[in-house]
């Protein structure tokens, strides 16, 4: 991992540039995390820490909790998503706890904060004439395997089961007689 330049004085004093490499540095030796998601928290950090300087947080001792949910408020308004700013805390979380083992923090103050809840889409319907198409789309004229193909885009359809559980499916997890899947 390339080494951490020190960034402006204003954003980070001496002591916080020193937390900051040593947390770094305990998420390699310690913690066995890959370099992209070191580097991601780095970055993230950086916010933080920025968002601290804005706040006129100078002294990572003088950390609470309302600085932690400001800071992810702040990455809302910049148009973060849901997951970054969720990856953004988990990052915030390990420094606190961090802080903690340093001893420069007496307690987690991230500790009671919850992570964003990310939204979920719903998938989208087909109507009935598309589902008409789709199992009707496999071709016996044109296509040898059309039966099998049919057969299972329509096991697809009336259980809900995922693509990897039907192809992992054997002979032996259908029981005929009772007309069910296991």
């Amino acid at each position: 991992m390339p080494t951490l330049k020190q960034p402006s004085p204003s954003l980070l004093r001496p002591e916080t540039f020193a937390h900051l490499a040593g947390f770094l540095d305990y998420l390699q030796a310690e913690c066995g995390l890959a370099i992209n998601t070191r580097k991601a928290y780095r970055c993230d950090l950086r916010h933080f820490l920025a968002y601290l300087d804005e706040a006129g947080v100078k002294h990572l001792n003088r950390l609470s909790a309302r600085n932690v949910e400001g800071s992810m408020r702040s990455g809302k308004k910049r148009g973060v998503s849901a997951s970054t700013i969720a990856r953004e805390l988990a990052a915030v979380k390990m420094f606190c706890r961090y802080l903690v083992i340093q001893r420069v923090l007496e307690r987690d103050i991230s500790a009671g904060i919850e992570s964003p809840k990310k939204w979920h889409r719903l998938p989208t319907i087909l109507d009935e004439s598309a589902i008409r198409e789709l199992l009707g789309a496999p071709d016996p004229d044109q296509d040898t395997h059309a039966m099998r193909d049919r057969a299972m885009l329509s096991l697809l359809y009336a259980t809900g089961i995922r693509a990897s559980e039907l192809v992992g499916l054997k002979i032996s997890d259908v029981n005929f007689r009772l007309g069910i899947v296991r």
